[in-house]
């Protein structure tokens, strides 16, 4: 009986997290940083120099936190795909764009997947691929 009761408990609090809405995480919340300094050390790995991010979404539901953005230079001036390592599709790509997903776990804040200059929706699938809320990332059930 207890084990049906524990399992149902679990159930109900994992359906609450997609339940809820997205909070949009504003300039001056102390998260806001947080995510910012978890999502930097990968981004700046993948372009090769330092970044700040311009963030145009940042919403964090649950567990959850998805940023929409771009990467720029420090001094706020744009990243030239074609100086780092996505050189050889540069001409393709959506400019310096940034998508990533993140995921409390433990009390901490982890970088789950991300996506640089993608010219679709590259996150309409992390709901399936990693058990994210469709309606952190700003999309609309299936």
């Amino acid at each position: 009986m207890s084990r049906t009761i524990l399992t149902l408990a679990a159930v109900a609090l994992a359906a609450s997290a997609f339940a809820q809405r997205p909070t949009p995480v504003k300039q001056g919340n102390p998260l806001r940083k947080i995510l910012l300094d978890v999502l930097r050390p990968a981004i700046e790995r993948d372009l090769g120099q330092k970044v700040k991010f311009e963030v145009k979404t940042l919403n964090v539901q649950g567990e959850w936190a998805f940023y929409g953005g771009n990467a720029v230079k420090p001094n706020g001036s744009p990243i030239d795909l074609k100086t780092t390592r996505h050189r050889k599709e540069a001409e393709f790509m959506d400019g310096p764009s940034v998508y990533a997903l993140l995921k409390k776990k433990a009390g901490r804040w982890r970088l789950t997947t991300f996506v640089v200059g993608p010219t679709d929706v590259a996150w309409d699938i992390w709901d399936r691929e990693y058990g994210a809320p469709r309606s952190v990332m700003g999309l609309p059930p299936h």
